[in-house]
């Protein structure tokens, strides 16, 4: 009897050690497969409580910016009466957004960065009084506009940016390009708004003017051509469409001929961008909601994967 200890002694520590070792390669995979499943409901708590109501903020202010500027070219009282409908249709977008990142799952869902980038939004939404006074006493050039409206846009940009800059799952990867061509909607706006003042006083672009309608432009053109490849094919169909439609060809046309220093009618300026604005919307609209969709089952696929491999 006295002999069998060791042999059980050693067949005991034959067994553990493939047992630990399995522990050990279990526990690493359910932790990575908890770690990339919790992102995945991150997700979709950030783009339920900050990314729509701040998409939703944004297409308010591109279309506030663009009434500013026809109303700084007019100072007709129809063009002050549109603006004066928008603006309390981005004040209803602002007080939304406000709402929806106070409450506890936006902030539980934010971390330190992103906090930070927030609060930087915030500042910038709060600035748009003093825009609107300045608008309103006719005390800003259609440069300073646009530079005035570009702050809360390019402050959401950062926010979305820091959102999954850390992430590496298809998902994050997927809207970290969604969001760049989002992005270049608005420098879209941007271009819309510039030109629309100036075209709205019966004359051609400042070498000022010039110079920002031409970094829009271009800009746009380069976010569209560096992330739209980086969408899987389903995704990316919508936008391809768009950029082989007249529509496109229409509106880049008129960019092209008033970045040579010509003028065209402002009513057709305004139609093409009107045109392709809503085109570009519906696609962002589908493939946003498209992502957001595959967010929270991926998740709950993930967990019941990591629950049945526990079990067994």
């Amino acid at each position: 009897m006295a002999s069998s200890r060791p042999i059980r002694f050693k067949i005991s520590a034959l067994l553990a050690i493939p047992t630990v070792s399995l522990l050990a390669l279990w526990g690493f995979a359910a932790t990575v497969t908890v770690g990339d499943s919790m992102s995945l409901l991150t997700v979709s708590t950030l783009y339920d409580t900050v990314g729509k109501p701040g998409d939703e903020l944004n297409n308010a202010l591109q279309h506030e910016h663009l009434l500013s500027a026809e109303y700084l070219a007019s100072r007709t009282d129809s063009a002050r009466a549109a603006l004066a409908v928008q603006r309390n249709i981005t004040n209803q977008a602002r007080q939304r957004f406000r709402e929806q990142t106070n409450t506890e799952s936006a902030k539980a869902a934010m971390t330190p960065d992103m906090r930070i980038r927030f609060n930087e939004v915030m500042t910038r939404i709060n600035a748009l009084d003093g825009t609107r006074v300045k608008v309103d006493g006719g005390r800003i050039g259609l440069v300073g506009l646009s530079r005035d409206f570009s702050l809360v846009p390019d402050a959401l940009n950062r926010l979305s940016s820091i959102m999954s800059l850390n992430n590496d799952l298809p998902l994050f990867q997927q809207s970290r390009s969604l969001s760049m061509i989002s992005y270049a909607k608005d420098l879209m706006s941007r271009e819309r708004a510039l030109a629309a003042g100036v075209l709205g006083m019966n004359r051609s672009m400042s070498p000022s003017e010039l110079q920002l309608f031409n970094q829009l432009a271009t800009n746009r053109v380069f976010l569209l051509e560096q992330h739209l490849p980086d969408l899987e094919p389903r995704l990316r169909l919508p936008f391809a469409g768009m950029m082989t439609s007249t529509i496109y060809t229409r509106y880049t046309g008129f960019e092209e001929t008033l970045q040579e220093g010509e003028v065209i009618p402002a009513t057709e300026w305004r139609s093409a961008g009107d045109d392709l604005e809503a085109v570009y919307g519906r696609a962002l609209t589908a493939v946003t909601l498209s992502l957001a969709d595959r967010a929270a089952p991926s998740a709950a696929a993930t967990f019941t994967r990591a629950g049945v491999a526990g079990a067994l």
